[in-house]
């Protein structure tokens, strides 16, 4: 009897094995990592480029990072911070998903704002309906269950609309739709540095319009968030733009509601 049950069971395991190849995409940092593999289910194979822990700004692929983009169909990528991908997997089909998205606007960082998510999810559904169209009604469903998942975790929190400095521009998106303003940003651009005289400006900005939150990520920076807040009493915030680099980001959407958990708390005073 129990040689009959184990073979029940190993016919009803065959009977379980896939019976089409998953179509392999790739992406280039892992915060699309997590909506393309929401958005195409078990029928698309997800490859960030990006691993997790490395800049996008400065990467510099490995041979063997090289060898993961081979036979992808498509490669999604944000635009601008992300172009090495573009070479990294050169015979591969690419979508820039920042393209169009805000008009003039040349922050990349739309994935932290809930508004270039559903922009990037129309762009990513759209294209994995291409390349998989036997399951683009579930494609497409699921692509509205993404939408939906981003503005209920949006919608549990109630931030406060202060005005804060910033040490890096990675939140502008994330910030603008929450209504909080930027009143200065410590580095504007990827590897810059302050001088004396900037530094000093944005310490009487600070005092001047009594501004009592900097917001910061878990980024180098020359200690100078510890540098402000001994100077002027500021609560430092930290966020993250990429998955990973603090507890309870796993993904896309662990970050965005640690990332909103954080500030609400940090604001709220």
């Amino acid at each position: 009897m129990g040689k009959r049950v184990w073979i029940i069971l190993l016919l009803a395991l065959a009977g379980c094995k896939r019976d089409f190849k998953e179509t392999k995409v790739l992406v280039s940092i892992t915060p699309l990592h997590s909506l393309v593999k929401e958005i195409g289910g078990e029928k698309i194979e997800v490859v960030s480029l990006l691993t997790g822990l490395e800049n996008p700004h400065t990467y510099s692929p490995t041979p063997s990072r090289m060898r993961e983009a081979a036979g992808g169909k498509v490669l999604f990528l944000i635009g601008g911070l992300d172009e090495w991908a573009i070479k990294m997997a050169s015979d591969v089909p690419y979508v820039r998903l920042r393209e169009g998205y805000p008009p003039g606007e040349e922050n990349p960082h739309i994935w932290l704002d809930p508004d270039g998510i559903s922009w990037m999810v129309d762009k990513i559904c759209e294209k994995l309906c291409e390349l998989v169209p036997e399951d683009s009604a579930g494609i497409k469903k699921r692509a509205e269950q993404v939408k939906k998942r981003v503005r209920e975790i949006f919608g549990k929190y109630r931030i406060k609309k202060k005005k804060v400095v910033v040490m890096f521009p990675a939140f502008h998106h994330f910030l603008r739709h929450l209504g909080v303003e930027e009143a200065a940003c410590v580095f504007p651009s990827p590897g810059s540095s302050i001088s004396a005289k900037r530094l000093a400006s944005i310490l009487e900005l600070i005092r001047k319009e009594k501004i009592n939150v900097l917001v910061t990520a878990p980024f180098p920076d020359e200690g100078m968030a510890d540098l402000i807040a001994r100077e002027t009493g500021v609560k430092v915030v930290t966020l993250t733009p990429l998955p990973g680099l603090l507890p309870n980001t796993d993904d896309l959407f662990s970050m965005l509601d640690e990332n909103l958990r954080r500030l609400e708390d940090g604001l709220g005073d």
